[in-house]
């Protein structure tokens, strides 16, 4: 039909432009030259647009199958990553852990001797800086003195002692005699034989004996309380030994040492430079305990349990994946109890927060092979809950993958 209409149109025109040249419609082989020229053009024309169209239907059908299979991808991948999520968590939000220690001088003074330069390997008891010994040696020595002082004292008490017992006994002769005299004097004033008067002289000697016996024994329990339990034991003794310790201790503490064999680092330290005790000079770096403390969603957690194998890719050693264990889960993370200072109830937060993360430890099964590994170097960890064998597989070649990838990141 469109052919048709186009060879009609194009006869009326080589007629209506026949007329207006002056030529004949009778002359026919004119007229079909021309005609036979107008429908070549306009079936040519034809053809291109018909060629345009499909070969836009084609382009068009291309795109709309393009465009599902990259939705369908997508679909795909992004269903996996849901499974995954849960049968194999995958992280990089890892980092390594060791022990941290905050190295404080226990005594005050001047810095009078720096051993060590930051990020020093050290052994146990290796030196690290010395303070000013002076005033803790003359402390030593006043407590040595003192302990002296405290050995006279009590020699000079057990004296004591020794005179007050001593003077208990001769009272108690004095007040056993006074007794005999009285008795003796009482019996020959009833004879006649004595007077009244010197009855009373032995009755008031008497009661002087017995008052001086009793301040004999006072005075020596006196002097017991002053000389305290003997030898070792005396509370004098000790209190002096203590103090010498102390001085003795004290006069050791000015040399700080490593406490194991690690790191040195954050070393500021200088000649002349103030030390207050209980102050923190360094930090230690203990490598003997090393872990990785991972950073998992909460929606990751269901199937994480202590044991379970883990797969490890560090960035400080590309090309290998190590293999560990999960150590320990964490039971709380930060900003989760809002609690209102006045009332004390919790405040309901309501901003829209996306999942939390818990920390969840992993050690190591080969810690020998982190000789070159760093305090809060970046881990990737995969966990395998045991739940799908082919989620596993498809997690350890992905780790795999990872760990060539290390080379370039």
């Amino acid at each position: 039909m469109a052919v048709t209409s186009a060879f009609n149109g194009c006869t009326y025109r080589v007629v209506q432009q026949c007329k207006k040249g002056g030529v004949s419609i009778t002359s026919k082989p004119l007229a079909w030259h021309v005609l036979n020229v107008q429908l070549n053009g306009i079936l040519s024309q034809i053809s291109l647009t018909q060629n345009r169209e499909l070969l836009m239907s084609d382009t068009q059908s291309s795109s709309r199958k393009l465009s599902i299979y990259i939705i369908t991808t997508i679909l795909v991948i992004w269903l996996y990553s849901l499974w995954a999520d849960r049968v194999t968590p995958i992280t990089s939000s890892a980092r390594i852990h060791s022990y941290l220690v905050q190295i404080a001088p226990e005594v005050t003074g001047n810095i009078i001797d720096v051993s060590v330069s930051d990020n020093q390997i050290v052994n146990a008891g290796d030196l690290l800086f010395r303070i000013d010994p002076r005033n803790y040696d003359i402390a030593l020595r006043a407590a040595q003195a003192e302990l002296e002082l405290v050995g006279q004292s009590i020699g000079a008490n057990t004296a004591a002692v020794e005179v007050a017992q001593a003077r208990v006994v001769e009272a108690l002769a004095a007040r056993n005699n006074a007794r005999e005299q009285a008795a003796r004097t009482e019996t020959l004033a009833k004879r006649g034989v004595l007077s009244k008067a010197d009855l009373d002289n032995a009755l008031e000697s008497k009661t002087r004996a017995q008052a001086g016996l009793e301040a004999a024994e006072a005075a020596l329990v006196q002097a017991k309380q002053n000389l305290g339990p003997a030898g070792n034991n005396n509370p004098q003794i000790l209190a002096a030994m203590a103090k010498l310790e102390k001085a003795q201790l004290d006069l050791q503490k000015t040399n700080v040492t490593a406490p194991s064999k690690g790191v040195l680092t954050n070393v500021q330290l200088t000649n002349g430079q103030r030390a207050n005790a209980g102050t923190p000079l360094l930090t230690f770096i203990d490598p003997r305990g090393v872990w990785i403390s991972a950073q998992l969603r909460e929606n990751s957690l269901e199937h994480i349990r202590e044991g379970q194998r883990v797969d490890i890719v560090l960035d400080a050693l590309p090309g290998r994946v190590l293999s560990g264990k999960i150590d320990s889960i964490g039971w709380g993370t930060g900003g989760s109890n809002n609690v209102d200072a006045t009332t004390g109830f919790l405040v309901a937060d309501n901003k829209a927060i996306s999942a939390q993360r818990y920390p969840v430890n992993i050690v190591f099964d080969d810690v020998e092979r982190l000789s070159n590994v760093r305090f809060g170097s970046q881990a990737t960890v995969a966990v395998y809950t045991e739940k799908s064998k082919f989620g596993e597989w498809l997690a350890s070649i992905w780790m795999h993958v990872l760990s060539v990838w290390t080379y370039v990141s």
